[in-house]
């Protein structure tokens, strides 16, 4: 079976880009928050003044109380060094998502702000009181002042513990050096060592792994908060009723709940199920912590009519499933059922249940005639719905999946690829071929009355075709390079579309010959020269090199390209040409055919 395509694959990536630069600037904030804190309910603990912190006023014992001073230096760091990061990421998100210029998310930045404030300022108490039994258990041992000290110093630092075993470490190692140390102290001594340097790695992570589980938690928090912040201002202002979809990040670390979730959609005030639990977004503040904690979800906004097509498409009357595309909220009895059933098919059982060519549509409907009534009903405040936006026989977009959350989800490998399982593959979800000689052939079908929008005069449409007849795979030696450029940014693909194009050498392009393709998928490469393509499958030039390759271009509305519906006097099926440095988004490969297929997504370019 060929890999399957995500189509959602570009967003997934940039979000987590911007997920993970959010959490680095998070995490280091909190680290210099969290130092200043503990430093100053060290020196109050043990009565030193804030800014020197060796020896204990008149050794006086140890106030565990007086730590409640310290608790305003966390408030100001917060202020200070954590709450300008997440205010940020959250801005970011809104305006990325708002789509209309006019709309400032300062109020709602605002909002979202004061609720991470009372969150986190707040915090330090919690963690003060986990390490109080600690503290009390040195204070109760009848230790030396010195000793309690020590032990307080060890807790209430966040780098401290660490520094102190070094040193431990270090004294070990030279008496193990010594040779005047006695020979029946040498077994002690090593094991010893073996212990300080388990409680070193203890002790070094214990406080950066608290602040990166908070820096995960709240970036995601801010970002997926400022998105669905700016679809309901944007709802508010225009009237348009919008829709909310789950996105999981696809990896082996996936929650099963969040796995199940992708797909469901649902009106932007209702919440997701997601499990048993309701969230509002990825890593809701006022959801249950083992729905929340380290979640990297995050969410599409789909208008009345994107969430229609998606209802209508092969991934549409499948349930509650993972990827499946359905209106929720999801009832909790079907997400139960459905994350038992992926449970047990990571756990490589059979599940016993007709894959969709074993289905009658009369199965199908009975499966889950719910689904079938979305589709032709919106909700009471939604719009209408246009049920003829695709025909009851027609397949839907080419969905394929790729490969969220700190989880123990599981996943399988394809083409080095991590991918959730999905025992009802959309590739299978069809009747056999019909016979190639009923109907009109890929390279018959008619084409797009209007493909794209452009500015460019006939006379220079009809000097590019006289190129194309030429040399359609040679910019360089075309006179009009430059024309060329601009006729192509002055174009516009109007709507989504796939494109195919062969290339006779895949190293010119991919780096690597055709037999290794399957290391490229997930990254992106830049095509170096301009890049015709055509709307049905082309083989490809007769090849040379590394060997040749058709790639499976999606293309999406938006994207600069010139349509050139016909090249007179020639064999030239329609042409579609994208500009020189068009960067593609490599999906997947597949192998079988001669040549092998790559199939890519065009990168929208950035402003």
């Amino acid at each position: 079976m060929p890999p399957r395509r995500d189509p959602h694959l570009i967003q997934r990536a940039r979000y987590d880009a911007r997920l993970r630069a959010g959490e680095r600037k998070v995490h280091a904030a909190l680290i210099d928050a969290m130092t200043r804190w503990l430093d100053t309910a060290r020196a109050l603990v043990l009565h030193q003044p804030v800014d020197v912190l060796t020896a204990a006023a008149d050794n006086e014992p140890p106030d565990i109380d007086n730590v409640q001073a310290s608790f305003a230096v966390w408030a100001r760091a917060l202020t200070e060094n954590v709450e300008p990061v997440l205010a940020e990421a959250f801005g970011e998100q809104f305006r990325a998502e708002s789509r209309i210029a006019d709309i400032s998310p300062v109020h709602y930045q605002e909002r979202h702000m004061a609720e991470v404030h009372d969150r986190l300022v707040i915090w330090p108490e919690g963690a003060f009181e986990e390490l109080r039994p600690e503290l009390l258990e040195a204070m109760a041992e009848g230790e030396s002042i010195d000793q309690v000290q020590d032990r307080i110093g060890m807790v209430l630092g966040i780098d401290a513990p660490a520094r102190r075993v070094r040193a431990d470490i270090s004294e070990i190692d030279r008496k193990l050096a010594d040779e005047e140390t006695p020979r029946q102290e040498i077994g002690g001594l090593k094991a010893r060592r073996r212990q300080l340097w388990d409680q070193h790695e203890e002790r070094n992570l214990e406080w950066q792994w608290k602040a990166r589980r908070i820096a995960r938690t709240e970036i995601q928090g801010a970002m997926n908060a400022g998105t669905l912040a700016a679809a309901q201002a944007r709802e508010d202002t225009t009237g348009e009723a919008l829709y909310k979809a789950w996105l999981a990040t696809s990896d082996e670390r996936t929650r099963l709940t969040h796995a199940v979730a992708e797909g469901q959609m649902v009106r932007l005030r209702d919440p997701f199920t997601v499990g048993v639990s309701e969230l509002q977004h990825p890593a809701d503040p006022f959801g249950p912590a083992h729905e929340t904690i380290n979640c990297r979800c995050s969410m599409r906004i789909l208008t009345g009519a994107e969430m229609q097509s998606e209802l209508q498409g092969i991934w549409g009357g499948r349930g509650v499933a993972p990827r499946a595309a359905r209106l929720g909220p999801d009832d909790t009895a079907d997400t139960e059922a459905a994350v038992a059933r992926l449970k047990r098919e990571l756990a490589g059982e059979v599940v016993d249940e007709p894959t969709p060519t074993d289905r009658t549509p009369d199965d199908r409907t009975e499966a889950d005639s719910r689904r079938d009534a979305d589709r032709v009903a919106a909700p009471a405040d939604g719009p209408e719905l246009d049920v003829d936006v695709l025909d009851d026989d027609d397949p839907g977009p080419d969905v394929q999946h790729e490969v969220d959350d700190d989880g123990d989800d599981r996943a399988h490998t394809v083409d080095g690829v991590d991918r959730m399982a999905d025992p009802e593959d959309p590739e299978d979800d069809h009747d056999p071929d019909a016979d190639p000689d009923e109907g009109d052939s890929p390279s018959e079908a008619p084409a797009p009355a209007v493909l794209v929008e452009s500015a460019a005069t006939p006379q220079r449409v009809r000097a590019v075709e006289e190129w194309l007849k030429v040399a359609p795979a040679d910019s360089a030696s075309f006179e009009l390079a430059d024309d060329l450029t601009e006729l192509i940014d002055a174009s516009t693909v109007v709507d989504d579309v796939e494109v195919w194009h062969g290339i006779p050498d895949s190293t010119e392009v991919f780096g690597i010959a055709n037999g290794g393709l399957n290391t490229v998928v997930g990254s992106q490469v830049t095509v170096p020269e301009f890049l015709p393509t055509t709307l049905a499958p082309n083989r490809a030039p007769s090849p040379t090199g590394g060997g040749a390759v058709n790639v499976s271009i999606s293309v999406p509305a938006g994207t600069p390209g010139l349509w050139l519906p016909s090249i007179p006097d020639t064999d030239l099926p329609p042409v579609l040409l994208l500009a020189a440095g068009t960067v593609l988004a490599v999906t997947a490969v597949t192998y079988g055919e001669n040549p092998p297929t790559v199939e890519a997504e065009v990168v929208p370019p950035t402003s």
